[in-house]
């Protein structure tokens, strides 16, 4: 029920940045078909280990898999390390559909690419909803589909959200949205982690 309320949230998140900020998107579309093209069949498996492997052990690897990027991103001496766009693409999906969690693999090539945060966001947007959308049918055909009756409420929360996250971003420059994105993704693992032991 989480990974499905989360991939229908997603599609409202980003169909919001794409449609209503009253300018052209401005992604980089063929990264966004290469990723999206190798996001299918990592969705796939991760689908399967959603329905039939340990969520806590899924959990714990993805978390701690975020952790190791983003310190390995933030070391000097790595800034040469690269994660290409095929296994992005395929962890990404494998994330997504175990955990939720599509976008760290995508964020860490992206950081590498040198796209403006504008266009980084555009591109992540358009790849999240058409990543969403796969998602719906993916869970839906593996059997694992199932929603929660607070959706108008969540829907609701999601628009707000993305009406302040839209003023924060206006107000960043590369290297701050570099570390934003970066902290975002470290809170995310940590709160993973945190909650899988309490």
């Amino acid at each position: 029920m989480a990974i499905s309320t989360l991939t229908l949230v997603s599609i409202v998140v980003n169909v919001l940045t794409l449609a209503t900020e009253g300018r052209r998107p401005a992604g980089d579309w063929r990264l966004a078909a290469v990723l999206l093209a190798w996001f299918v069949p990592g969705a796939v498996g991760g689908a399967l280990v959603l329905d039939v492997a340990s969520q806590t052990v899924v959990e714990v690897l993805v978390a701690v898999g975020v952790l190791a990027a983003i310190g390995a991103r933030l070391l000097p001496a790595s800034r040469g390390i690269r994660l290409p766009a095929v296994p992005a693409g395929l962890l990404s999906g494998a994330f997504g559909m175990s955990t939720g969690l599509s976008g760290p693999p995508l964020i860490i090539h992206m950081l590498h690419t040198g796209l403006a945060p504008l266009r980084m966001r555009d591109t992540l947007a358009a790849i999240f909803l058409a990543q969403a959308f796969l998602g719906l049918a993916i869970l839906a055909v593996v059997g694992v589909l199932a929603f929660p009756g607070a959706l108008p409420l969540l829907f609701a929360a999601a628009a707000a959200g993305h009406v302040l996250g839209r003023r924060v971003f206006g107000r960043m420059g590369p290297v701050a949205y570099e570390r934003v994105v970066l902290a975002t993704m470290a809170a995310s693992a940590v709160s993973t982690l945190v909650l899988l032991a309490t």
